[in-house]
């Protein structure tokens, strides 16, 4: 009896060990090359949103001076408008002024989301901020005021170059519900290097007229009486 063989039309395909190894190895090259490109994507979309937090910060920022006959919010700004001890903007940006309120628990336009993305940077503080404000432009409403503070609008001559906040000064040591300082500034003691640069080496900072941009380190570490940056010397 004649048995036929398979003609190789009808033998069913199959891959080799090789065949197998190569297409593992392509994949492999592949996720490789893909992972970098997706991080920085992300990277960039965080970024973005960074921006775009902080200028909605600065529509409450400013909102907040029309209705005060120009005078600017606390350096406190995180709390409502209605405490006369430490007024804020958190009325202007659309959270309630009550603590354990819902969204004001969450991370809002108050928070860099590439900080809080990482465990090392986010915050976990009852009120979420990570974004630090410049001393010196905002109003203290107690104490006694720094030299150079500009307690209206009016005051900032070149509003175009000088910094409001930013993303915050980070102290790594210490416990993720107080990690970021209030306020910063480039005289008596400020720690300029603890001051974020998650993107791409870069600072988020939103200025007095509105706008916000990504600053290098340069500008952030600039210690000099004469930086327009911080102090808006006349």
């Amino acid at each position: 009896m004649v048995v036929n063989e398979p003609t190789p039309s009808n033998r069913l395909s199959a891959f080799s060990l090789i065949e197998l190894l190569a297409v593992v190895a392509i994949v492999g090259l592949l996720a490789t090359l893909l992972v970098p490109v997706t991080q920085k994507v992300i990277g960039n979309a965080r970024g973005s949103k960074c921006l775009s937090n902080l200028r909605q910060l600065g529509v409450g920022w400013h909102a907040y001076a029309t209705d005060h006959d120009g005078r600017l919010p606390s350096v406190g700004w995180k709390n409502a408008g209605n405490n006369p001890d430490n007024p804020g903007i958190r009325d202007y940006v659309g959270l309630p002024s009550v603590l354990g309120s819902d969204p004001w628990r969450r991370a809002t336009v108050f928070t860099c989301p590439e900080l809080q993305a990482n465990p090392s940077t986010r915050t976990e503080e009852a009120l979420f901020r990570t974004y630090s404000v410049n001393q010196l432009a905002a109003d203290v409403y107690s104490g006694i005021p720094p030299a150079g503070l500009k307690k209206k609008l009016s005051a900032i001559q070149r509003p175009s170059q000088f910094a409001v906040a930013m993303d915050g000064i980070c102290d790594l040591s210490r416990p993720a519900n107080d990690r970021y300082t209030t306020t910063v500034r480039n005289f008596g003691g400020t720690p300029l290097d603890q001051i974020q640069r998650p993107h791409a080496g870069r600072t988020a900072v939103l200025y007095a007229d509105g706008h916000a941009e990504h600053v290098d380190s340069v500008t952030i570490l600039d210690t000099s009486p004469n930086s327009v940056f911080w102090r808006d010397p006349g």
